[in-house]
């Protein structure tokens, strides 16, 4: 039995739980100096003075601010701060355009002294009065253009003859990745060169980004970045602590690490943008749909210059429809650039899609499960290209007889349990799966042990694992006799770990330099007159275990490592080259599907929720591996919960600051908030898709926090619009 789809343990988890895994701050640096950022204590404004005396009376070595920090040359694409197309500028004017913007990177011999310098700074603002949130500004997004959307027959002539009509609007809140590892960057010039070790889901694109800004060749930058303590879209970009850490380093002219602090984590790694989304739906009396209109409304940066990706322009329409119209706006706030977090879009457009469904189902008398099954999708409704495989139909069928669904009394508040209100809901989860361009490097040594190079990254889901056992099968070795070696642009290039991107990429990547190296393995026994197996055709030659073999003739071979030792060679090595086949993504839609279903169990008297039970299907092609898998599924549906139940970034309208910047005020689950939660999954056999895997990652939390809405409507009679559901929206 081969690797693949084998439950197996964490390659990197003894390195972890021991205490002997390097993430960046742990990372020691002959020479090393401590930088500290200070952040701007105003939203929108100009800097007026800046007193740096009694700083450097504290002991600060280094104080970096616009009027003497390196220029930045522009970074098209992947801007110096965040997602593409923003061009902020870092330490570079005195304009101010958000509160905690870098103004001022204080350097000292000690993370202590540089601390107390830079509370010894007295920096003086002229302030302009800020726009705090979309609120403020409402009617801009109606006025202005709008980002393309999508728009497939006429959704007004579908509203018109529907039976039956719903006009769902739901706000979500600002809410912040809140990683447990802190941004972390250590930056070290040595002889015009540039490394840095950060904490990063993409160590190319801070490469790429590095290089353009300072004005160096891609080659005189390398990025490394070992393990990651949580990213979730917030590592993904070229944000300022590493522009400021390389600045700060240039200026000193000796390695420098910054880290940010918990409470400059809301402005160094963008967030979920507040949102407005009006859904309306029409159907006929059997529940099919005849229309689906999504306009949303969102937040942006203030000096934004080209409209950012918007939730309606990337979250699909999941259900069949003739008519069907996407409308994207966004109104320029003074906050720092929203980011992917958790699930691009499709994490924040999903709560009002199927809240909407849901009221569509009971305003028709149909089963919410049911209507979604006479909606399915056979082909994808946007475009109409045919799947590349399409599991739904299977992940509702085994999430409803594993949940037991056909329990559910439809009666809002009529089921009960001692003294809680129970409901029960589902929703369907939905995302595009694809691949980007990547290359690997494999090699065998004389011992017969195998490492696979490849410059992605493991940001905690388990890719150190999936590479060993994608390599031990197509290299025929027990996967204990494989290593990777990952997140360094010295090794061959990869994309960056987001978007649920890495495992299709990483397989297809890895099998090509894997049946490489094996081929050229193969191909240097038959070549070999010392070799039992010189002269066969290479096509009647297997591996297993290390072991080369005349197929049907178990004493006709040798191992690996035989080959390798007697030919004097301490190793050798082959690349694989991946690049995602064109033709598929124009004739066929490539997408992972799943079905949420979910307890909870609401006090009335008090108006607190628990989710009690969850049970989550996925439809993700090939899963390489179950257990981390699984793990993915845990963490996905507990970001679920904290979207629908608990984590709002409270804002302060008057000086537009997130009031709750830290862990005690900014509430993610833990573990009391988060039920036994069930992950299946429903494997098909894609043959579009590089070794049929399609990566869901972020499948897993797409889904949970509608249907932990819908199911506080059926155990309340509530319907709530406004995430997250806090005690008093229920109290009525």
């Amino acid at each position: 039995m081969g690797s693949v789809g084998r439950p197996i343990v964490r390659v990197d988890g003894r390195e972890k739980v021991t205490g002997a895994a390097k993430y960046t701050a742990d990372i020691g640096i002959d020479g090393l100096l401590h930088a500290v950022c200070v952040g701007a204590s105003v939203a929108k404004g100009r800097i007026e003075s800046i007193d740096t005396a009694a700083a450097e009376r504290a002991g600060a070595r280094i104080i970096v601010t616009y009027r003497d920090a390196p220029r930045l040359n522009p970074v098209p694409g992947r801007e110096v701060s965040g997602p593409a197309g923003d061009t902020i500028p870092i330490l570079q004017d005195d304009r101010i355009y958000f509160a905690e913007q870098p103004v001022a990177v204080v350097v000292a011999d000690s993370l202590e002294v540089a601390t107390h310098a830079a509370a010894s700074l007295r920096i003086s603002y002229g302030t302009e009065d800020p726009i705090a949130t979309q609120n403020d500004r409402i009617n801009e997004a109606f006025s202005t253009p709008y980002a393309p959307g999508v728009t497939v027959g006429d959704v007004e002539r579908g509203l018109a003859a529907a039976t039956v009509t719903v006009d769902c609007t739901c706000t979500l809140q600002m809410q912040h990745h809140h990683a447990m590892e802190l941004h972390a960057n250590t930056a070290v010039w040595e002889r015009g060169n540039l490394t840095v070790y950060a904490s990063t889901q993409s160590v190319g694109t801070l490469r790429a980004g590095i290089a353009q800004a300072f004005g160096l060749k891609v080659e005189q930058v390398r990025v490394i970045s070992r393990f990651l303590g949580g990213g979730f879209g917030g590592k993904i970009g070229l944000w300022w602590p590493t522009l400021a850490a390389v600045m700060a380093a240039q200026c000193a002219d000796k390695p420098v690490r910054l880290v940010v602090t918990r409470a400059q984590m809301v402005a160094a790694g963008g967030h979920r943008a507040r949102s407005r989304q009006r859904v309306r739906l029409g159907a006929l009396a059997d529940g099919s749909l005849t229309a689906v209109d999504y306009d949303t409304v969102a937040e942006t940066s203030a000096w934004y210059d080209t409209p950012p990706s918007a939730i309606t322009g990337l979250t699909p329409i999941p259900y069949r429809s003739s008519n069907i119209r996407t409308i994207p706006r966004f109104v320029r706030v003074n906050t720092p650039t929203p980011s992917p977090m958790r699930s691009p879009h499709e994490g924040q457009g999903f709560v009002a899609i199927e809240s909407a469904m849901d009221e569509l189902a009971e305003g028709l008398g149909i089963d919410p499960l049911e209507i979604r099954r006479r909606n399915y999708a056979d082909r994808e409704p946007a475009t109409g290209r045919e799947w590349s495989s399409n599991g739904l139909l299977r992940c509702y069928e085994l999430g409803a007889q594993r949940f037991g669904w056909d329990r559910r009394d439809p009666l809002p508040r009529s089921m009960r349990e001692g003294g809680d209100l129970i409901g029960w809901g589902m929703s369907t989860a939905f995302r595009f799966a694809g691949s980007r361009p990547a290359s690997a490097r494999a090699v065998l040594r004389a011992d017969g042990t195998a490492v696979v190079q490849m410059g992605t990254q493991d940001i905690g889901t388990g890719t150190y694992t999936i590479l060993c056992q994608i390599a031990a099968d197509v290299l025929g070795l027990p996967v204990e006799r494989v290593s990777a070696e990952i997140a360094d642009t010295d090794l061959p290039a990869a994309p960056a770990s987001g978007g649920s991107l890495t495992a299709q990429t990483v397989s297809a990547t890895v099998t090509l330099a894997g049946t490489a190296l094996r081929d050229k393995l193969i191909r240097s026994a038959v070549d070999d007159m010392h070799s039992p197996l010189f002269g066969i055709e290479p096509s009647d030659i297997t591996v297993t275990d290390g072991y080369m073999r005349r197929s049907g003739d178990r004493n006709k071979g040798e191992p690996y490592s035989e080959l390798l030792r007697r030919n004097g060679i301490p190793a050798i090595d082959a690349v694989g080259e991946y690049r995602p086949p064109e033709w598929v993504e124009q004739r066929r839609a490539q997408c992972a599907f799943g079905a949420d279903f979910t307890e909870v169990r609401v006090d009335p008297e008090l108006g607190t929720v628990r989710v009690s039970r969850h049970v989550k299907v996925i439809e993700a092609g090939r899963i390489i591996n179950p257990r981390t898998a699984r793990s993915q599924i845990i963490g996905g549906v507990t970001f679920g919960i904290g979207q629908a139940l608990t984590e709002i970034s409270e804002t302060d309208h008057r000086h537009a600051m997130i009031a709750n910047a830290s862990l005690w005020g900014y509430h993610v689950p833990v573990n009391a908030d988060v039920p036994d939660i069930d992950a299946l999954f429903v494997e098909v056999d894609d043959p579009h898709i590089p070794q049929g895997v399609k990566g869901l990652g972020e499948l897993g939390t797409i889904g949970a926090a509608p249907a932990i809405v819908n199911a506080v409507y059926h155990a309340t009679g509530i319907r709530v619009r406004d995430l997250p559901i806090t005690p008093d929206k229920l109290l009525r």
